[in-house]
Order: structure tokens, then C-alpha cells, then sequence
């Protein structure tokens, strides 16, 4: 009886300091997000073309959609105390605004280059960027229904409506992370030092991790309830 009382302790100790951990990694990632992101909008703020690609871009991407991911997460700071409902509409008006300042700035890039008559999307960063505009169109086109998902179970399952949704917004999200990290080695961007860019590159993967974190705890859960769901049959 003892030893269950003990293992029962231990492991609620082990808990609560994973919970700790949690909080200190959402701290810091808070802290790199703002960081990276407002040096981005420092070094692009002006109104040229280029300028606006990288400022809407990074603002897009790093900024919006990385918050607008963690605000969904239990150990999130600033909206944990919030209910799923409002954490919910926050995550949307994020993830949309972020999505449109994605998809300008991604128009603004593309209009570089006709004015320079370089080929559009023939880079990494170029195909990785429109691959990211792709699909978060069709993520927030499936986003909707999701939105309704309790609305619409008796034709869809929810957590299948759901399971979708975060699968496809995951991928633009990591997708666009990944456009912006090679977005560091073109030509607007290599005015700055290498160690500059080395960071910001860097940077970028450790907040991309960070932000999903969250997103792979409830992707992991949803999987889990769609093998039930089909074993059930």
C-alpha cells in the first residue's frame, strides 16, 4: 500500500515538473517569437517591394501563425487561463490575419520578380512559399467546417473534420518556416552579416519545434481517437 501511495506521489511530482517545463519552454519561446520577429520588421520596415515581402512574410509566419498556434496549448502563458471557446476564436482571427499577410507578401514577391523578369518560384524559397500559400488556402477552406464541427457530426466524425484541419495547417506552417529559413540566403536578405542570418535561420527552426508541441500532444490524441473510431466498427 505504501509503495502504491509513493508511486502515486512520484509520479505527480514527475507531472507537475513536466508542467513546469512546459511553461518555461512557452516562456522562451514567447520571448524568441517577438525577438526574431520584430528584428525582421526592423530590418524590412520601409515600402519597397522587397521590403514589404519579407516585413508581411515574417509578420505572417513567424509572428501570427506561431502564436496563433500556441494559444491552443494547455501550458500557453497568456491564454491559458482563457476557455478553449475564446482560445479558439483567438487561434482563428490569428491564424486568418496571418494567412492574409502571408498571402500579400507572397504576391509582393512574386511582383519583384516580373519587375526584375527572373523566373517566379524557381528557387527553394520560391517553391516552398507558394507550396505554404497552397495550402493554407485549403487549410482554411477545411478550417471552416472544423469551426462547425460539432454541427456536422452527423456527416462527418468530428475529430476526423478536426484531425484534417490540423494536419493541413500543420503542414503550411512548417512549410512556410521552411521558406523562411532559406528566405535568408537571397538577395534582400544578404546585406546582413552571415552570423546575423546564421541566427535568424536558427532561430527559426527552434520556434517552429516550439510551437508544435502543443500540435503534436492533440494530433497525437485525435489519431488515437480515430483507430478507436474505426476499430469500434
Amino acid at each position: 500500500m505504501a509503495t502504491d501511495e509513493t508511486s502515486v506521489e512520484n509520479t505527480s511530482v514527475l507531472l507537475s515538473l513536466w508542467n513546469v517545463a512546459l511553461k518555461v519552454l512557452n516562456f522562451g519561446n514567447h520571448i524568441l517569437l517577438f525577438t526574431l520577429a520584430g528584428y525582421l520588421i526592423y530590418i524590412s520596415w520601409g515600402t519597397g517591394v522587397w521590403s514589404l515581402h519579407v516585413l508581411l512574410c515574417s509578420v505572417g509566419y513567424v509572428l501570427l501563425m506561431g502564436e496563433g498556434i500556441v494559444v491552443l496549448a494547455g501550458e500557453n502563458l497568456w491564454s491559458g487561463f482563457l476557455s478553449r471557446r475564446v482560445n479558439s476564436h483567438i487561434h482563428w482571427v490569428l491564424l486568418l490575419v496571418g494567412s492574409v499577410f502571408s498571402i500579400v507578401g507572397t504576391a509582393y514577391g512574386y511582383h519583384g520578380n516580373a519587375l526584375r523578369n527572373r523566373p517566379h518560384f524557381s528557387s527553394t524559397h520560391g517553391l516552398t512559399g507558394i507550396i505554404s500559400v497552397g495550402l493554407v488556402i485549403i487549410a482554411a477552406v477545411l478550417g471552416l467546417p472544423a469551426l462547425f464541427a460539432g454541427k456536422l457530426r452527423n456527416i462527418i466524425k468530428p475529430i476526423i473534420n478536426k484531425f484534417s484541419h490540423n494536419l493541413l495547417g500543420t503542414a503550411s506552417f512548417v512549410v512556410g518556416m521552411v521558406s523562411q529559413c532559406y528566405g535568408y540566403n537571397t538577395g534582400f536578405m544578404r546585406r546582413l552579416s552571415p552570423e546575423i542570418r546564421e541566427a535568424c535561420y536558427y532561430s527559426t527552426i527552434i520556434v517552429t519545434i516550439l510551437c508544435l508541441t502543443g500540435v503534436a500532444k492533440s494530433g497525437g490524441q485525435q489519431i488515437l481517437g480515430i483507430v478507436r473510431l474505426v476499430f469500434r466498427r
